[in-house]
């Protein structure tokens, strides 16, 4: 009994998840949030900025809420490219 293969090329996978560029951007978001909790803490720990306090916790919250939102757009391209 003769047995028939057929030959097939190697196997592509059209995985855009896994971008390099999606992960920098992931990165960054997480810098920016990093950079806005020490912010946010700085003026507890240098009592010359006390004074500025109101300052500090406004910019540290900016960076939170721009880290955050850029980190949920980046995870939601991730599952959307992955789905596709």
């Amino acid at each position: 009994m003769e047995q028939m293969t057929r030959t097939r090329g190697p196997r592509t996978i059209d995985n855009n998840a896994n971008k390099s560029s999606h992960y920098v951007t992931l990165t960054l978001a997480i810098i920016i949030g990093v950079a806005g909790t020490f912010l946010r803490f700085l003026p507890d720990v240098v009592s010359s900025l006390y004074e500025q306090q109101f300052t500090f916790s406004l910019v540290a919250n900016i960076l939170l809420v721009i880290g955050a939102i850029l980190g949920f757009k980046v995870v939601f391209a991730i599952m959307k490219d992955e789905h596709n």
